[in-house]
């Protein structure tokens, strides 16, 4: 299934925020997380990220490493703005949806981490109602859209923007 991994900061400074925010920072730190050249040939949302319990680590598609350009181009265009707030009206709802659908795929493996973490015995590649009780903690405390057992395995709806990723990667450069 994987090709290439490359570990990344931003991804780790993400799972972090997110460790801090829903899990009051009690998930223990990951040996990796980074961007993985991942096999989506049957077009699942599992083939987009996955959590390794025996490796400790996550990889979330390359197909959303562009989201580290655009949110340093964010923090540049703030740091250098005269105001405090950076005008977000001014950065494109595109690049809103990048950021937060590569959020949306690290919530997705912590919630996969947690079941691992949380519950002795615990299925970590499951998407049943432990993957649920995790995943419905980023729900309350981060604002994610709602998590049910059917609708688990594609939680949380990032789909359209990584084959838009992909497709905007796929294309040749003029």
């Amino acid at each position: 299934m994987t090709s290439a991994f490359e570990s990344s900061e931003y991804l780790r400074f993400h799972w972090r925020r997110i460790n801090h925010l829903a899990f009051e920072g009690r998930l223990p730190p990951l040996a990796d997380i980074g961007w993985q050249v991942l096999d989506d040939e049957d077009g699942s949302l599992d083939v987009y990220g996955g959590f390794s319990s025996r490796a400790n680590a996550i990889g979330i598609t390359s197909y959303l490493k562009r989201a580290e350009e655009v949110e340093a181009a964010i923090q540049a265009r703030r740091s250098s703005s005269k105001s405090e707030d950076l005008d977000l009206a001014s950065v494109p709802a595109e690049d809103h949806d990048l950021i937060w659908a590569v959020a949306g795929l690290i919530a997705h493996e912590m919630a996969h981490q947690a079941v691992f973490v949380f519950e002795d015995g615990g299925e970590p590649n499951s998407h049943g109602e432990l993957f649920v009780k995790y995943a419905k903690v980023m729900v309350e405390q981060m604002g994610f859209p709602e998590v049910t057992i059917r609708n688990a395995a594609a939680w949380p709806y990032v789909l359209p923007v990584i084959h838009r990723e992909r497709q905007r990667a796929s294309k040749p450069i003029r």
